[in-house]
This record gives C-alpha cells, structure tokens and sequence, in this order.
C-alpha cells in the first residue's frame, strides 16, 4: 500500500514513522515523517543520509544535538540545509567557519549577522 503525505501525517506511532522514512521511495512523505518523529539519533541519521535535501533539512528544523548541527552545517551538498543549521548554531567559532568558507551567500550572510 503506497501512503499519501495525508496518510502520514495521521501517524502518531513513533516506530511507524521511522519505519516509514526508512523505507519509503517518496521524499515528500520521508519528510512528512521526519517532521513528526521524535527520536535525536534517528533524526540526526535522516540529515546525514536521506537522498533529498529537502527531508534532511526537515529533520535538521528538530535537532538539538549542537555537535550534528555543526557537522551538517559545513559538511552539506545542499544549501538550505546548511542555513537551517546555521540557523540553530551559536558556536562563534563554526559560524565563524562558515562565513569565510561556506560556498553560498546566503549561508555565509546569516552566520555573519549571528556573529554580529
């Protein structure tokens, strides 16, 4: 049976979830999933793993693990998925990494006005 964005957005089981954006084919209902599962660690696997940037960056909006936030900052293909770490990151000295070297604009701008 082949689930909608809808379907998934039912689920409440955490396991179903992870079950589901493990498995699935479809990146918008894996990013469904990711923006309703709870687990840290299965989330920080999504952002370093997940072949769509656009469910990586789902899964970054619900970590709070500084150390992963900081890793996929500088180490991610995508750029909105580096923004959304920025975003969450106050470490002077990665930001600080990131408005020299990062390779969009826009990343490099928002870690230059957190430093600010």
């Amino acid at each position: 049976m082949t689930l909608s964005v809808k379907d998934v957005r039912k689920i409440t089981n955490q396991d179903e979830l992870i079950r589901i954006v493990k498995t699935s084919d479809d990146k918008y209902v894996r990013r469904a999933c990711a923006r309703n599962i709870l687990d840290e660690d299965t989330l920080i696997g999504i952002a370093l793993s997940d072949t769509s940037g656009g469910v990586r960056k789902a899964a970054v909006k619900r970590i709070t693990d500084k150390q992963a936030l900081e890793h996929i900052a500088l180490n991610d293909a995508v750029h909105a998925v580096r923004r959304a770490c920025v975003v969450k990151i106050e470490d002077e000295n990665v930001l600080v990494d990131v408005a020299r070297n990062d390779s969009n604009h826009w990343v490099r701008q928002l870690a230059w006005q957190k430093i600010d």
